[in-house]
């Protein structure tokens, strides 16, 4: 399976992104926070230039951070949680996409960033899945891409499409078990969210 052209340049040109980043941000404070993507991303390598700090809890979902001890007031926070909300239960109940979302603002709110990024979910594959859970993620990325548009400190990254495959389901090149994400997965999140940073 090729990797498009567009993607493979993004990892191509993904040092010199990390090499040319403002020297005004050198050394500024960025908070990561959410589960088990965030866990495993090294993001001390893939941000050199700034100071990061990581809360991510392998099988969190999104209302259990609002419970989190995070020092994020004044400082550029970067969300990746909602995953686990979406595959841990058998259907989705009629509310939760407005209640996902509110639970997102407040989440932000109690924060108090200056700057809040918000990367979208990610793809699955459907092995053991609901056949519905990527167009749910879909669906829940596009509300939260709704929610997030009248707040000038908070911008939405939509990842998603980078991450499929033809079928639109987790392409195995960023993927090493259909969830979690491989180097090569990595490499690109932080190529795409280094652009915005």
């Amino acid at each position: 399976m090729e990797i498009p052209i567009s993607r493979y340049l993004i990892l191509l040109l993904l040092p010199l992104f990390l090499i040319s980043c403002n020297e005004e941000n050198d050394g500024e404070p960025v908070v990561f926070v959410g589960d088990s993507l965030v866990e495993g991303w090294k993001t001390n390598k893939c941000f050199p230039t700034y100071q990061t700090e990581k809360k991510g809890i392998s099988g969190a979902r999104l209302e259990e951070a609002l419970t989190w001890e995070i020092d994020a007031a004044n400082k550029t926070v970067v969300f990746l949680i909602g995953t686990n909300n979406l595959g841990s239960v058998s259907f989705l109940p009629a509310n939760f996409y407005l209640d996902f979302t509110d639970c997102y603002l407040r989440l932000i709110d109690s924060l108090g960033g200056k700057k809040n990024i918000v990367i979208s979910l990610l793809p699955r594959t459907l092995t053991g899945e609901r056949p519905t859970i990527n167009q749910e993620i879909k669906q829940l990325n596009a509300k939260l891409k709704e929610a997030f548009a009248p707040y000038d400190n908070i911008l939405f990254l939509d990842v998603y499409d980078h991450f499929t495959d033809e079928e639109g389901n987790a392409n195995p090149h960023y993927f090493y078990d259909g969830l979690h994400l491989s180097d090569q997965g990595y490499n690109l999140l932080s190529s795409l969210l280094n652009v915005i940073l």
